[in-house]
Formats: C-alpha cells, sequence, structure tokens
C-alpha cells in the first residue's frame, strides 16, 4: 500500500523511535521523578511488553519501574537511531533499527558505547502510534 495515509503511518511510527530517543535522553528531570514518566503513554501502550539484557517487563507500571531501578542521575546517554525499517500491516507495523548509544558524564565524553538492534511492535491506538512491544539486542560494546 502507498499514499498519502501509508506515508503518515510510516512518519509518525519513525517519530515514535526519535521521540523514545529524546525522552531517555533528557536529564533535566531525574529517572526518580514521577514528573519524568508522566506522558511515556504517549509512547507505549499500558500493556507493552519489553525485553532487554536487564529483563522483561510486562506493562507501563513494571516498565516504569524496571527504568526506575536501571537508570541513575550521574551519568547521561545520547541515543542515535538509523536504518529504521518498518513494516505495515494495517493498524499494526513491525519496526527494526540499529541505535549507537553512548554513555557519558556531565561535562566529560563517552566513556562506554554500545551498538543495539532493536526490533519493535507498533499498534494504531485512538491516539496514534504507540509501542506494543520492545527488544533490545547488544551488538557490541566499546569501553573509552
Amino acid at each position: 500500500m502507498t499514499g498519502p495515509a501509508h506515508l503518515a503511518d510510516r512518519t509518525e511510527i519513525a517519530d515514535l523511535l526519535t521521540r523514545l530517543n529524546h525522552w531517555l535522553d533528557d536529564h533535566r528531570v531525574s529517572w526518580q521523578d514521577d514528573r519524568r514518566y508522566a506522558d511515556l503513554d504517549r509512547l507505549y501502550t499500558t500493556d507493552t511488553v519489553a525485553h532487554s539484557p536487564r529483563g522483561t517487563v510486562h506493562g507501563l507500571g513494571e516498565l516504569i519501574a524496571h527504568i526506575r531501578h536501571n537508570s541513575t542521575d550521574a551519568q547521561h546517554t545520547q541515543h542515535v537511531t538509523s536504518d529504521v525499517l518498518i513494516d505495515l500491516d494495517g493498524d499494526q507495523a513491525d519496526v527494526t533499527a540499529n541505535t549507537v548509544v553512548h554513555f557519558y558524564r556531565p561535562d566529560e565524553g563517552p566513556f562506554l558505547t554500545t551498538g543495539l538492534r532493536g526490533a519493535y511492535t507498533a499498534v494504531r491506538t485512538p491516539d496514534g502510534w504507540r509501542l506494543a512491544s520492545t527488544e533490545m539486542t547488544p551488538l557490541w560494546r566499546r569501553a573509552a
């Protein structure tokens, strides 16, 4: 399928990944502050499932607890995502992308860089596209 609606869906899904990266990299609000998570439902479905080397979580509440537990304000990240491939099928899309994550401390260069392969399922909701599942697979890592 092609056409304006198809292109609009693809753009919204790609923007969803960009908004996720911006959220992950925004260090203005502490990981422990509830305000940080107030709009996370604009990225994820309430029943989202997330798989990573740090475990699997079910639901937005578990995801928030998992992120809060595994994140520290002493280090920041910069996520750079590329090679986004979107396979649309009606109100669902399978998405893959490569992400390079730079970990750094304020006013210092990166001390760790990792390469990840992300696999996502996005679904159309009444409020727009949301991530119903994510799976992050580490590909490589390099310490500075």
